[in-house]
């Protein structure tokens, strides 16, 4: 594990990223959308919204949403734009978000205890996931609300954990996009940084004048090749976080499928 998560650091290390935006591999080959909607008990409101036992997910949401842009620009299917459509239809209702930072940022809240963190908690993971699906809506339909909603979703990933935002640090000191922020049951998960990773690279590709970003980006991804070897876990297999907890094997799946799209 440690030679795969390593050599695919090696040759990525230093490439730069396209200014188009990409296929969202790390969830387009790893789901199908249509079978995507049967798991977890999924079902859609009124308004064709996905919602997971009832409830509304953001994540759930900007994950299927990708899915199905990822599939219609491989099939042209309408159907699946018309997902991706409706998927952008929960931003447009303002309870469903908290404006923060006199105004700057929004966060996706989480309404639920999860160990040691209470309601409201927000997640690197959901906010930088959101911020891929609002990009690829704004950049499709040149939507100038939805670059606006991306902006104010990306401004979490640039404040630290202890003010409300999503940055935390690892042990060794190094910046980190926390997963679960304040949370000391679960700290510096991988596959929640590296997706809050991919959308604070993509938001610095919109936002090219935001060199606070930038930085912080350039910060996180050096931190991610110092740290790497410590989610190997017991030699032969992949930690979940710095708590050494390990992963089942559709986890595992899952990181090998984020480091494909950083490679990519």
């Amino acid at each position: 594990m440690r030679s795969l998560l390593i050599g695919y650091l090696f040759f990525f290390g230093n490439i730069g990223f396209s200014q188009n935006i990409m296929r969202y591999e790390m969830a387009s080959n790893h789901w199908l959308p249509d079978l995507y909607t049967q798991q977890y008990n999924r079902s859609f409101d009124s308004l064709g919204i996905i919602t997971q036992k009832g409830e509304y997910h953001p994540l759930t949401i900007c994950l299927y949403g990708i899915q199905c842009y990822d599939k219609f620009l491989e099939t042209k299917d309408e159907y699946y734009l018309t997902q991706f459509k409706n998927q952008y239809k929960y931003f447009e209702d303002t309870s469903k978000f908290v404006v923060l930072f006199d105004g700057k940022g929004i966060g996706l809240p989480y309404r639920f205890n999860f160990h040691d963190l209470k309601p409201l908690w927000y997640s690197g993971l959901t906010q930088g996931t959101t911020v891929s699906f609002l990009l690829r809506y704004a950049d499709y339909f040149k939507d100038e609300h939805a670059f606006e909603l991306a902006e104010k979703v990306g401004f979490l990933l640039k404040v630290p954990e202890e003010d409300g935002g999503v940055l935390s640090r690892t042990p060794e000191g190094f910046l980190w996009i926390e997963e679960y922020p304040n949370s000391k049951k679960s700290r510096n998960v991988l596959n929640g940084f590296i997706s809050g990773l991919v959308g604070l690279k993509e938001y610095c590709d919109f936002f090219p004048d935001d060199t606070l970003a930038s930085h912080i980006h350039d910060s996180v991804y050096f931190a991610m090749k110092q740290v790497i070897s410590k989610y190997d876990y017991a030699r032969n297999w992949a930690a979940y976080d710095r708590n050494n907890k390990s992963i089942p094997i559709y986890y595992l799946r899952l990181q090998i499928g984020q480091f494909d799209h950083l490679y990519s």
